[in-house]
């Protein structure tokens, strides 16, 4: 045996050959296993994925999951791997009509509110979809298909909406903003519980809600008398554009006036000025002519006077001799 595998060992060519058999002969028996394994699966292991779909491959020897989100053919080993085609294009879950007729179209909506009345919403829509990368989880617990479609609104969404809007009365139901704060948190819970099954919540969209006979004509009486309401806060608001729009054109007009009269004052005070200093020119002529004329009396009657004396001084002189 020894000289065999020497001799064998020692042509490459004859060895060469051996190892070209055995590849062929491998490659042969892997096909074969691949043929039987797809015969016995069903399928030949290719499966295409549309744009509209998310693939789950399921490697049964090794138990793990890969989740596969682009479209086009993919290749799997029959028997031993699987791939699962989920839907995870938008989906439209209604509530309207008396009758279930599907997954997705079930009876509508009845709400019963804080005071103890109904009200019902004739036709309400949900829009939700599966997460792309959350494939796996969603095939584990709802199955493949469109297994989570006949599960997870079905049990959640009747009894969320219940809640959040009977939280509130009738009559306060009527209100825009109320009903707003009402869909958004029957929104907001469905988002919490759906995303940990891999749902993700588009949105909730509600008509306005029915009420019962009395309520309507309640709700109706309030309407009209909250619209009233709100054509007189606007006339009022309209008034008071008005009040401040003649009370800036009085001002204005008041402004106008107060220049004018400042400055028909300021001519009648510059005039009154001029004729002060007319007057005050014509006093001081006056004063300083009174003040010559003055001057020249006492200037002759000075004279007068000197020559008088000089006149008794020389009477006196004579009698004196």
């Amino acid at each position: 045996m020894q000289r065999r595998t020497l001799r064998v060992l020692s042509n490459p060519a004859r060895g060469g050959f051996a190892i070209v058999g055995v590849l062929v002969t491998s490659i042969l028996v892997a096909s074969g296993l691949y043929g039987v394994c797809a015969y016995a699966a069903g399928t030949w292991g290719v499966i295409d994925i549309k744009a509209t779909q998310v693939g789950v491959r399921v490697n049964y020897l090794t138990g793990t999951e890969e989740v596969v989100e682009a479209p086009g053919y993919q290749l799997f080993l029959p028997y031993f791997q699987e791939v699962f085609l989920l839907d995870k294009s938008p989906v439209q879950f209604q509530m309207a009509g008396d009758m279930r007729r599907g997954h997705n179209e079930v009876p509508f909506l009845l709400v019963r509110s804080k005071d103890g009345s109904n009200f019902w919403f004739e036709s309400l829509e949900i829009q939700y979809e599966l997460i792309p990368n959350q494939a796996g989880l969603v095939l584990s617990e709802s199955g493949s298909g469109d297994g989570y479609k006949a599960i997870w609104l079905r049990a959640l969404a009747r009894s969320i909406l219940r809640d959040e809007f009977g939280r509130f009365r009738a009559e306060d139901i009527a209100d825009p903003t109320t009903y707003e704060a009402a869909k958004k948190a029957s929104q907001a819970q469905l988002t919490k519980l759906l995303a940990p099954h891999g749902i993700h919540l588009i949105a909730i969209t509600t008509p306005k809600p029915r009420f019962e006979g009395q309520y309507e004509s309640v709700i109706e009486d309030r309407k009209v008398a909250v619209q009233e309401i709100a054509r007189l806060k606007g006339e009022m608001r309209q008034l008071g554009f008005d009040r401040e729009r003649l009370l800036a054109r009085v001002e204005k007009e008041m402004s106008i006036e107060r220049q004018k009269m400042r400055g028909s004052l300021a001519k009648k005070r510059l005039s009154a000025l001029g004729n002060e200093l007319e007057l005050r020119a014509m006093a001081e002529i006056y004063a300083d002519k009174r003040i010559k004329d003055a001057e020249a009396e006492r200037a002759h009657l000075s004279a007068m006077a000197q020559t008088r004396s000089t006149q008794l001084q020389r009477e006196a002189e004579g009698l004196r001799a």
